[in-house]
């Protein structure tokens, strides 16, 4: 873009919001049609899985090799918080490992705020800035 904004210079401010705007919906709107055009294609893929785990499951095999190709049964976990006030209590007083550790970067900023600008123990605080761009109403 030849209007870059170099301080004393001029820049077309509301042509390039509207090309920020009109940038940022051609993108969405690809995305959208990308989505839809492999939809078809993870449907597949989702019934494929589920006949391969099928079979597995029916042969009483945990792995199969093929020419094609060798399937394995996966087997995931997932814990999702019900009940934030019981978990968090659960980790301070039994075993806070059941936890995923990582800072609350809201709580680290307003705690470095709180105590003179301290940073918290073995946290790197970083700030950066960006812009928000709102369609016209």
């Amino acid at each position: 873009m030849s209007d870059q904004s170099t301080p004393g210079s001029a820049i077309d401010f509301e042509k390039r919001v509207a090309q920020f705007i009109a940038v940022r919906s051609a993108l969405a709107a690809k995305e959208k049609e990308f989505e839809e055009s492999v939809k078809s294609l993870k449907d597949m893929k989702k019934a494929l899985e589920a006949l391969l785990l099928g079979y597995l499951t029916q042969t009483k095999q945990e792995m199969a090799r093929t020419e094609a190709g060798t399937v394995s049964v996966l087997d995931k976990v997932s814990a999702s918080i019900e009940d934030g006030a019981a978990f968090r209590k659960f980790c301070l007083e039994v075993d806070w490992m059941v936890a995923d550790l990582r800072a609350n970067a809201t709580r680290v900023e307003e705690w470095s705020a709180e105590n003179d600008g301290k940073p918290v123990p073995g946290v790197k605080l970083s700030h950066w800035r960006t812009v928000g761009v709102r369609k016209p109403t």
